[in-house]
């Protein structure tokens, strides 16, 4: 977990190949206006929050979003964002990238031709945000859908701490090809580019 000093709450967590992971899901979608984001914006939740029930009988899904509005190439932009863990299974960062393109969740939705579900957060070593904070320069905070969840229950890294009775998630009889661990502008956050400020937090025993 990463903290930068500040006005803000900037907390990271850190994921790679080797963590043991929830299954975890960002929805990722821009709008010119308004109108459209609020059209969409109940629908895609329902969409993807059903699916997941249906591949995780078992898990208790938590989402988490940090809509709002954002600049890109100067101009002002409605970012749709929703963010899904399922607690209740465990699995690793590249098992969780076949099993969804074996099962097709990257084809699920997609926006202007792309897919809602953002494939460049599985990969080898990256920052992904927590619960409560914010990107630097943006002043979209993620925070809680469903306030009856737990702060624990959106913490994506799976331990005793964070995610009970956890289910193995076992491996697929066929994968899709793997999917190339792309860098994400939307959800990774170069360390190196804000050292000043940045220290290692460590997490309760």
């Amino acid at each position: 977990i990463l903290q930068k000093k500040g006005d803000k709450p900037y907390y990271f967590e850190w994921t790679d190949y080797t963590s043991n992971i929830k299954p975890f899901y960002d929805v990722d979608i821009k709008y010119k206006n308004k109108e459209d984001f609020d059209k969409d914006k109940d629908k895609i939740y329902n969409i993807v929050f059903k699916e997941l029930k249906r591949l995780f009988p078992d898990g208790r899904i938590v989402v988490s979003q940090s809509h709002g509005i954002k600049k890109e190439k100067g101009k002002n932009v409605y970012a749709l964002s929703h963010h899904f863990v399922v607690n209740g299974y465990e699995t690793k960062m590249e098992l969780l990238r076949r099993f969804n393109g074996a099962h097709k969740l990257y084809d699920l939705y997609k926006h202007d031709g792309k897919s809602i579900i953002d494939k460049a957060v599985y990969r080898n070593g990256g920052n992904m945000r927590c619960l409560y904070s914010y990107k630097p320069n943006d002043n979209r905070q993620k925070v809680k859908v469903n306030e009856s969840d737990t702060d624990l229950e959106h913490i994506i890294q799976s331990c005793e701490h964070t995610n009970f009775n956890a289910i193995g998630l076992q491996p697929l009889p066929q994968y899709s090809p793997p999917v190339s661990a792309v860098s994400s502008a939307e959800e990774e956050v170069e360390v190196e580019e804000e050292e000043e400020g940045w220290g290692i937090v460590e997490a309760p025993k």
